[in-house]
């Protein structure tokens, strides 16, 4: 299986669980010239960018979500909110997927 592959494996187990907990999925794979978010949704009061990371090595977790990687992130996002202006608080969140489910998730992982 080749790392899109993957990667959308991960995105669709995620996703799911997302739709599980009773989020609403706006949009997946929002891309632009510099990045991609791969899963936009809402819950209650927030509109949420979800990065999905496909983890291998669980040593250290959160090596995969690097400042610079939040940084894009945070770029991009703002992005989406000026081209879809949302009355709902904005949030980053991070879903781990290891072993063909959620393994772990963090909410707000920027602390805004």
């Amino acid at each position: 299986m080749h790392n899109r592959e993957k990667g959308d494996k991960a995105e669709n187990i995620a996703q799911q669980r997302l739709v599980d907990q009773w989020w609403t999925i706006v949009q997946r794979n929002w891309t632009m010239r510099w990045g991609e978010i791969d899963i936009i949704a809402t819950t209650g009061e927030y509109i949420v960018c979800v990065e999905v990371k496909l983890v291998v090595v669980v040593d250290d977790i959160m090596a995969y979500i690097t400042d610079k990687k939040l940084g894009h992130l945070k770029r991009a996002f703002t992005t989406y909110l000026h081209k879809h202006p949302s009355d709902l608080q904005p949030r980053i969140d991070v879903i781990f997927v290891k072993d063909d489910k959620v393994w772990e998730s963090y909410e707000n992982v920027t602390g805004n």
